[in-house]
């Protein structure tokens, strides 16, 4: 596995930053991802709703930035991404339902958490126009600060 992911030293930093972006890169060029169907995970920004908004805001600005660096976006296409983002929240809200309906989920329970839903996907945006706006920051350090630092789930 080491030599696989030292194949990307150049970009290393930044992928390990946003594993999402090196498990898209590892798969686009040929790798096998395995995933366990059966594996709970629970994120420590479960416990504070506020908490989830700050750590999906900076989880976003890092991610965003990434992506722009990574895929050597044209200055259109961060405008484009950025003059897009107020949707986010509408478009993901608009997924989740799509994937609720196709899961045969509770659909009342859907709609009441609805707005908690539309909240966290707001954070997510602001966190991508600020992430192309401003590009890092300190958005790595605030993230990493986030996670070791809010209350836990017990």
């Amino acid at each position: 596995m080491r030599s696989k992911v030292l194949r990307y030293k150049n970009d290393l930093a930044l992928f390990l930053d946003t594993d999402t972006l090196l498990i898209r890169r590892m798969v686009a060029d040929g790798e096998k991802v395995y995933a366990f169907a059966n594996i709970q995970i629970r994120h420590w920004s479960e416990a504070n709703f506020l908490d989830a908004c700050v750590s999906l805001f900076y989880w976003n600005q890092m991610y965003i930035w990434t992506c722009a660096v990574l895929e050597n976006w044209s200055a259109f296409r961060r405008l484009a991404r950025l003059l897009t983002s107020p949707l986010v929240a509408f478009v993901r809200s608009g997924k989740s339902y799509a994937q609720a309906r196709r899961n045969g989920a509770d659909m009342k329970q859907f709609f009441v958490d609805l707005p908690a839903i539309f909240i966290l996907h707001m954070a997510s945006g602001t966190g991508i126009a600020t992430g192309l706006l401003l590009g890092y920051r300190d958005s790595r350090l605030q993230f990493t600060e986030c996670e070791t630092n809010m209350a836990r789930v017990e």
